[in-house]
């Protein structure tokens, strides 16, 4: 069988599904894997529609990592939005992507786009081009 793009696979120590919240909650040693992506916390909920009971958003809690192609990032909180690709990370979030190094109140990234925006106390430690190869 081919597997969806879409499809979310969890492994937790316990799941409780609250069908009349739409959403299912992880907790204890969280690690989900969707669209290649990896994310590993202590607390998951995932949030689906009403209407076709598709995936929503994702909102980690505890210990978040997030790792998606050269992109490896920590924090306490994290909020994944499906329908603009977009992941919010809070609580001291620490983003790398390759080299560089990046820490804020609140960092944004489009994982489509790979746009990333930080907000408030940002540190930004950026490697050039050029001198990777050194």
């Amino acid at each position: 069988t081919a597997k969806s793009p879409d499809r979310l696979k969890v492994t937790s120590d316990l799941m409780a599904v609250y069908p009349d919240k739409n959403y299912t909650e992880f907790t204890g040693h969280v690690e989900a894997i969707y669209q290649g992506r990896i994310l590993r916390c202590a607390r998951l909920k995932a949030f689906f529609s009403k209407e076709a009971r598709q995936l929503d958003r994702i909102e980690a809690e505890q210990d978040v990592v997030l790792i998606d192609k050269e992109i490896e990032s920590r924090c306490d909180r994290a909020v994944y939005y499906k329908d603009k690709d977009v992941i919010i990370l809070r609580g001291s979030p620490r983003l790398r992507s390759g080299e560089n190094v990046f820490r804020g109140e609140i960092i944004t990234v489009n994982l489509t786009t790979r746009r990333l925006t930080i907000e408030g106390g940002v540190e930004a430690d950026i490697v050039p081009e050029s001198k990777k190869d050194n």
